[in-house]
């Protein structure tokens, strides 16, 4: 059984680019906790250090 699917074109996402931004943030801060403990550090010390 053979599937047929039409060619996307170059560089066209069917997402808008703030999908994608959400997605790449998501990604970053579920596979670590540092970008999560060094926003909660900068908030918690009003960014002084």
């Amino acid at each position: 059984m053979t599937c047929r699917r039409d060619l996307r074109a170059i560089d066209i996402s069917k997402w808008p680019d703030w999908r994608l931004w959400k997605l790449a943030i998501e990604s970053i801060i579920g596979f670590c906790t540092t970008p999560l403990k060094l926003a909660f550090y900068l908030t918690r010390h009003g960014g002084e250090m």
